[in-house]
């Protein structure tokens, strides 16, 4: 790899023996007189390093240091006179330079240079490594398919994934044709929003918003797949277009459980338009709300006649105290009686059972009263089947998330009907909704989206469908939610208003999730591609088999993935025979996410060193599946601990042995380790010896004492290796 060129700017004067000590290859080296030239020369030259010498301005170095700084070169080194002492050499470093050399020992200042850029080189390179592994470990175990196509609708890169989506793998999918893709249903629409996109993008139109979409796949085993797609358009910085960035997942279980809702919505309605029961709503002062075609019907009255009154039809002289009794109970926790008594009717006096329910708010403040009656004047002794009749239909409305809506199709939305669940979902209750008496379902959504919700509804009514949406809203707190609402054109009026009826729920969670899916794939995408660990995924069952190797495998083992994936067999032939014990014990889920080392034999018959972390799978009945793992190599590292070891044991040897006294010190003077002669020389024990500074053994004259002191605080400020005394 070539080396990156290293620019050193030299600031000061009489810096000829500065620029002559610096001999570091592939280098340009600039010199510049202090405050010569501004920050703008500086930036020009955009110096790796900067070496500033100074004279005696302390003020004035920290001003130029603060300066440099706002530049970001690699590193800053000052280069003092001898004259300065240990505090003001703090106070540089502290400001941001890297190191201080003095002036008499500017020949070290090259060996300062390399090591620095190599520390700062290694740690970003270790960061780097770090981001590869886990990028690689998360493309290789998602679910969901990533994509990128080129402006010509051609895949130019398929997550491996796709396979488990539709069968082909991605190779397969690569030489597909565009249209080869989609169902021809599918095909129609996906068309069209690319056909839009790009006649956008001729006009100067640039829209870098995600679209959104759900299609019908065919799968290579003949069947469909329903997909949720999402693509992103990508630019460059000159705002050209790029490519398309897409993620593809299968949503056949949400179809299913969309499928049910919309069976659940239809029966709800079912169930209202054909319900022999009389329903009436009553505000908390007992004014009709809303009074169904039954109860007209039985009481021979007409809707609008008696919408915001007090109506009760005639009831039994001998029924009238149980009667009231009764409401009186509704009044109070937990607001919901049953009732049973005679009302009069156009055929005489005939048996109701009415169940009726206050809806209170979260302060016990009755808010909306619904009452259910049937006729059971033949079938008065049939409480059993009444009762679970009347659940059935509570529990539906009550318990369904969400709002389940009867609306008007005008710009404001205007709410007829509304279930409880609005109250989650907006904040507001359903008296606040309904009949736009606090505000209007409209005034509830975005301000950004009004239009494309109304234009979507009105362009499926036109085709006669139902009218799927997603988009956002402002509860009464002002929280910013997503929803998704699924509806149809229900009915007409008699005054010739449309009524729409659906559902809507909430989905904000899931938005946030796949808008952090889509960043995340950026990183996972990066990471996969570069990771240099070996990366596996070990499966037992149906039959031992690899189910993935990386890439890195052929440069650790000499073995292609190919070769792994045809022979199950290959990792532990790999194993050195005095390993092999080791690795059985990881295949039964020993060591699991431990580090376990390992000799290999890499095709080529060299044995290398690895380090191996295992993570194991196990099914629901507790039975070991599968093995997750990223192995390295470590050959050097334990090429490198030996020589350590070697090197520990002859110094050791020459540390007992040596017939001279040898103390090893620490830079506050404190003694860390000592031989035998050091003990017999100062007459003391090796263990007591150690911890205690040198001066105070007792055994030096107080004089001499501090002149030692002296001279070993001047090697420390001078980082000189030896000092002499006697």
């Amino acid at each position: 790899m070539e080396k990156k060129q290293i620019n050193i700017l030299l600031v000061g004067t009489r810096t000829e023996t500065i620029k002559q000590s610096i001999q570091i290859e592939n280098c340009s080296i600039f010199t510049k007189r202090p405050f010569a030239g501004g920050i703008k020369l500086i930036k020009k030259i955009s110096p790796d390093v900067v070496v500033l010498k100074i004279k005696s301005a302390e003020r004035k170095t920290l001003i130029m240091i603060d300066t440099l700084l706002k530049i970001n070169p690699e590193l800053i080194i000052i280069i003092v006179p001898e004259i300065y002492k240990i505090e003001k050499y703090l106070k540089f470093i502290s400001a941001g330079a890297e190191d201080c050399v003095y002036l008499k020992d500017i020949h070290t200042l090259n060996q300062k240079i390399l090591f620095a850029l190599s520390r700062r080189q290694n740690t970003i390179h270790v960061m780097c490594k770090n981001s590869h592994d886990k990028y690689n470990l998360i493309n290789n175990n998602i679910k969901d398919v990533i994509w990128i196509m080129n402006p010509d609708l051609k895949f130019i890169y398929l997550s491996p994934s796709v396979k488990n989506l539709r069968g082909f793998t991605a190779e397969e999918m690569m030489h597909q044709k565009f249209e080869e893709l989609f169902i021809p249903e599918s095909l129609k629409s996906v068309k069209k929003v690319i056909n839009d996109f790009f006649n956008n993008l001729n006009k100067g139109i640039i829209s870098k918003e995600s679209f959104k979409f759900e299609v019908e796949q065919p799968h290579k085993n003949g069947t469909t797949v329903p997909v949720e797609v999402i693509v992103t358009p990508v630019f460059n910085e000159n705002n050209n277009f790029k490519y398309f960035l897409g993620v593809a997942r299968d949503i056949s279980e949400r179809k299913l459980k969309e499928a049910e809702i919309i069976r659940a919505k239809e029966d709800f309605k079912l169930l209202i338009e054909n319900q022999n029961d009389l329903i009436v709503k009553l505000d908390p002062e007992f004014n009709i709300t809303f009074a169904s075609p039954q109860y007209c019907k039985a009481f021979n009255i007409n809707e609008e006649e008696i919408l915001g009154k007090q109506y009760t039809p005639l009831i039994h002289p001998d029924d009238l105290d149980s009667a009231i009794k009764s409401m009186g109970n509704l009044l109070k926790p937990p607001y919901k009686i049953i009732h049973t008594e005679r009302m009069l009717t156009p055929e005489g006096w005939v048996w109701f059972q009415w169940s009726d329910k206050a809806i209170v708010d979260k302060k016990g403040i009755i808010k909306e009263i619904i009452s259910v009656g049937r006729n059971i004047h033949h079938q008065k002794l049939s409480d059993d089947k009444v009762k679970q009749s009347e659940r059935k239909f509570s529990n539906l409305i009550q318990n369904l998330p969400g709002m389940v809506y009867s609306c008007q199709n005008i710009q404001d939305w205007t709410m007829e009907i509304v279930s409880n669940g609005c109250l989650d979902l907006t904040g507001y209750t359903p008296d606040e909704l309904q009949k736009d008496t606090v505000v209007s379902y409209n005034d509830i959504i975005h301000p950004d989206d009004r239009s494309y919700v109304w234009n979507a509804v009105q362009e499926s009514l036109k085709n006669h469908q139902h009218f799927e949406l997603k988009y956002r809203i402002i509860t009464k707190q002002g929280k910013e939610k997503w929803v998704w609402e699924r509806g149809s054109f229900a009915y007409r009026t008699e005054d010739k208003k449309d009524i729409l009826e659906g559902f809507i729920f909430d989905i904000t969670d899931k938005v946030k999730a796949e808008k952090a899916l889509i960043e995340s794939e950026k990183q996972f995408r990066f990471l996969s591609e570069n990771a240099d660990d070996l990366i596996y995924i070990y499966e037992f069952v149906p039959e031992p088999r690899f189910k993935y190797v990386s890439p890195s495998a052929t440069k650790i083992t000499g073995y292609t993935p190919e070769e792994h994936y045809a022979d199950p067999q290959l990792g532990f032939k790999l194993i050195h025979p005095d390993d092999v014990h080791i690795l059985q014990d990881a295949s039964n889920g020993l060591y699991n996410s431990q580090p376990i080392v390992l000799r290999w034999k890499k095709k080529d018959g060299t044995i290398i060193w690895t380090e191996q972390r295992n993570v194991s799978l196990y099914d629901e009945n507790g039975n070991l599946i599968a093995l997750q793992g990223i192995a390295r190599d470590i050959t050097e590292r334990k090429l490198a601990e030996e020589k350590i070891r070697e090197s520990e044991e002859k110094y050791r040897l020459i540390f007992s042995t040596v017939n001279d006294a040898l103390i090893l010190m620490d830079l506050r003077g404190n003694i860390i380790d000592c031989n035998k002669k050091t003990a017999e020389f100062y007459g003391g024990d090796i263990n007591e010896m150690i911890g205690t500074q040198f001066i105070q053994l007792g055994i030096i004259p107080q004089e001499i004492s501090n002149e030692i002191t002296k001279k070993f605080k001047k090697a420390l400020l001078l980082k000189e290796m030896k000092f002499e005394f006697s």
